[in-house]
């Protein structure tokens, strides 16, 4: 028996993994006309993807108590025009593990101040 039939006869174990959806609301005041709606959405999507701290979660001893879960995806939906904010929606579809639901909105909000700093010195 060569090794490609040893592979073949070795069962490997059934992992299952659950993948769980979050939606948030990402809500910035009024803009001025003109703005950039869908360049903002853009970069807010590409800003949470290199985010640092929150690809970092999940990272770690998955058998302690307090283990987060990953960030498997990220997904921005918008804009939502209403009076008088502008509203995107976060999606994060996340892995095993519990998710602090209020650490990944402050993660968001950071992103959200960051990317509207970055426009008004680009503007």
């Amino acid at each position: 028996m060569d090794e490609i039939d040893v592979l073949n006869e070795t069962e490997l174990p059934q992992t299952r993994r659950q993948v769980r959806s979050g939606s948030y609301e990402a809500r910035i005041g009024p803009q001025p006309p003109g703005f950039p709606v869908e360049t903002f959405r853009a970069n807010l999507k590409a800003a949470l993807m290199e985010d640092t701290e929150l690809t970092g979660l999940g990272k770690g001893p998955e058998d302690e108590e307090e283990h987060h879960a990953s960030v498997i995806g990220v997904a921005v939906d918008g804009p939502i025009a209403t009076d008088p904010e502008i509203v995107y929606r976060v999606r994060m579809e996340f892995g095993d593990g519990k998710i602090d639901h209020r650490r990944i909105r402050e993660i968001i909000s950071d992103n959200v101040r960051a990317e509207l700093r970055l426009l008004a010195m680009a503007g």
